[in-house]
């Protein structure tokens, strides 16, 4: 009879025993101690019984346990004689079932504990669950599952576009990514000597670009990020940062000539390696590329009949740049330093020579933005003074209208005197010309676009002067597409050295052939 009444007790004995199998031996002793009445191999219990919990199998697994059943169940004997068993031993399972599911389900979280060997510290932190949490496809990528692809990092590589203003690589990276490497790369290339002997870029030139690169790296940390500086080949070097911060794409903008865009095409193949894409867009001119109204390989070779042909044709408005760039990627880099002159080979009687020109024409120019800004604020005060003294100015004659209408003298080769910022991109033509627009009063812009490319005013000394102005920015124009234009057919590749590089890209429909 007692037997029978210890039997129904067995199930949640195997039921705890089984989960301490994986534990070792002193844990499973615990564990069955704090169980009453395991049956022993010699109990009598009826089959159904018999077939859920073979006494066999739990004496095999562990040897002392039938010992501690004995005691345990000879007790259990005493209390039912003095008053019956106590129902004690069901909660106790399973509250002992409850905590092994959930030692098991951190185990499975949480990283096992690993022993002085390397070997999990415990066999039951074996992982033996389907996975709770979805993985990483893709590593490195700070995206998060189901994101689309191209919600990763971005890096924008600035080349000769530095400046924030009017900057179509960064604002579409801004636009895209979930964060923002912004890069520039001391090419070797382009420094030491050229093949006729001289200069490819002059210490003049160089220093202007050093100094641009100091203010554009302090303009971007003034919104929130940084300028990173490398020196190296372009194509070997991005395509090392892309897999540093696992970006999806680099943004730049495009350049004219056959050895740049060799460089373009090595930097997207070395990219495809990586998972990432090289974004080329537009920039640098009055006009974009697509806007002309023909094909870039049929436009007319002199430039009487390219500003005819642009007759009525609108100019775009500058895109604005973010109010906020997107942070930095997660990934710790190094910014690096700006080189100095002697890390890009100039040597020192050659710096000693130029510090002591004084009266060259680079000396006095300091590179950067905000130096660009500077000056076009001060010739658009010179020029709006103008333009609000009016035809009458010339009998009454003022110390700051004098000095105004000097100014206004210039105002034809105020492109000229500028002409180093539009180069190296620290001051966009379009800004340029819009802000002239406004100044002027134009009446030809709407929503932010010009109507026509004419800077007109009720002032004709000055009517004349702006569009002899605007005739200089059509001239970097006409000069930059017919570079690019011959690019693309294939004469420069013929005049020019491979150099070890691939050809350049597909060209974009805008700069198909005819």
């Amino acid at each position: 009879m007692a037997q029978d009444d210890e039997a129904p007790t067995a199930p949640f004995a195997s039921l705890a025993m089984s989960f301490t199998m994986a534990k070792p031996a002193s844990r499973a002793v615990t564990a069955v101690r704090s169980v009453p009445s395991v049956s022993r191999p010699g109990d009598h219990m009826p089959a159904a019984q018999r077939m859920r919990c073979p006494a066999g199998t739990v004496a095999a697994s562990v040897p002392s346990a039938t010992a501690a059943g004995r005691t345990v169940g000879s007790r259990d004997q005493q209390q039912k004689s003095q008053g019956g068993l106590k129902p004690w031993g069901v909660p106790l399972a399973a509250g002992a079932l409850l905590i092994q599911l959930a030692r098991m389900a951190v185990s499975h979280v949480l990283p096992p504990a690993v022993g002085s060997r390397g070997q999990p510290a415990a066999l039951g932190d074996a992982r033996v669950f389907p996975s709770l949490l979805p993985k990483r496809v893709n590593g490195g990528s700070s995206s998060p599952p189901g994101m689309p692809g191209g919600r990763k990092p971005a890096m924008v590589w600035f080349r000769n576009d530095l400046r924030l203003h009017d900057n179509e690589p960064l604002v579409a990276a801004c636009r895209t990514a979930t964060s923002l490497l912004p890069v520039y790369i001391f090419d070797p290339r382009e420094y030491g000597k050229s093949p006729s002997g001289f200069d490819k870029t002059g210490p003049y030139r160089a220093r202007f670009v050093l100094e641009a690169l100091t203010d554009l790296r302090n303009r971007l940390r003034d919104a929130g990020s940084d300028l990173l500086v490398r020196i190296g080949k372009p194509e070997e070097v991005l395509p090392e940062l892309a897999r540093a911060v696992g970006a999806g794409a680099v943004y730049c903008q495009g350049e004219v000539t056959v050895e740049e865009e060799r460089v373009e095409a090595a930097v997207s193949k070395a990219l495809d390696k990586t998972g990432a894409a090289l974004k080329v867009m537009w920039g640098g001119t009055l006009f974009h590329v697509e806007d002309l109204p023909f094909k870039l390989p049929c436009m007319p070779p002199n430039y009487a009949d390219f500003r005819n042909a642009l007759t009525g044709r609108s100019v775009r408005a500058p895109v604005e740049m973010p109010a906020q760039l997107k942070a930095l990627p997660a990934a710790t880099i190094s910014p690096g330093e700006i080189p100095t002159l002697q890390q890009l080979g100039f040597n020192a009687a050659t710096l000693w020579r130029c510090a002591s020109d004084k009266d060259a024409a680079a000396a006095h120019l300091r590179g950067g933005e905000s130096e660009a800004l500077r000056r076009l604020t001060d010739f658009l005060h010179s020029v709006k003074q103008h333009a609000t003294s009016g035809t009458t100015a010339e009998a009454n004659h003022s110390a700051s209208s004098s000095r105004g209408s000097q100014d206004l003298k210039a105002a034809p080769a105020f492109c000229c005197k500028v002409s180093p910022w539009l180069a190296l991109g620290c001051l966009s033509p379009r800004q340029l010309y819009v802000q002239l627009q406004q100044t002027v009063g134009s009446q030809g812009q709407q929503d932010g676009v010009a109507a026509h490319p004419k800077l007109q005013s009720a002032n004709k000394e000055l009517d004349a002067d702006m569009q002899w102005l605007l005739f200089e920015l059509l001239w970097r124009d006409f000069f930059r597409f017919v570079t690019k234009k011959y690019t693309l057919t294939g004469v420069a590749q013929r005049l020019g050295r491979t150099n070890g590089l691939t050809a350049a890209p597909a060209a974009a429909p805008a700069l198909a052939a005819c």
